[in-house]
């Protein structure tokens, strides 16, 4: 990820099998969420979100749309990530969610997965691919040839596939601002 700058409207939306979070506006006093299982709703007051946004609109639109990815992050990663490094024999110490904006994932030495909560704007595919690529990590902290092995032999031989992939999402993602 080299550095990702999501411009966030009240045209944002998000739709994945995993999440779907849009904003709506309507004759309303004062902004709304409401949340159901994978669904967030956010109302917005008609007269003052409509038209050109100050910084300060813009700020609060970015600040709610990374909470509510941190809150639904910090209820799937985790247990994904469990469930994966379970099923490929890997021990990880633990997991942090956090609003990284230069990378979808990282891992230390000590066995740490740190993960961006923006990587629940992708589809679940390319969530796991992410997951599986830290925890090839924990094994070889590089990509070299071993590493692109292992992560093959993690993902049925669609590595560098996926790797392509989870680029292309990203830039498709810069360009559009969804």
């Amino acid at each position: 990820m080299a550095g990702l700058r999501i411009v966030i409207t009240p045209r944002f939306c998000v739709s994945t099998e995993l999440l779907h979070l849009s904003f709506r506006l309507a004759d309303v006093e004062q902004a709304t969420i409401l949340r159901s299982a994978g669904t967030v709703q956010i109302t917005l007051p008609l007269g003052k979100w409509s038209g050109a946004l100050s910084p300060r609109q813009k700020a609060w639109l970015h600040s709610v749309v990374a909470e509510e990815l941190r809150l639904c992050a910090r209820r799937y990663l985790p247990q994904r990530l469990a469930e994966l490094a379970s099923r490929h024999g890997v021990a990880v110490e633990g997991v942090t969610i956090k609003n990284i904006a230069t990378r979808w994932g990282s891992c230390s030495s000590r066995r740490h997965i740190n993960l961006s909560l923006w990587l629940m704007l992708a589809p679940p595919h390319l969530i796991d691919y992410v997951l599986l690529h830290e925890l090839c990590h924990l094994s070889e902290m590089n990509h070299g040839p071993r590493f692109w092995a292992l992560l093959d032999s993690y993902t049925t031989s669609r590595a560098r596939q996926l790797d392509r992939e989870m680029h292309n999402f990203e830039k498709e993602l810069l360009q559009n601002n969804l």
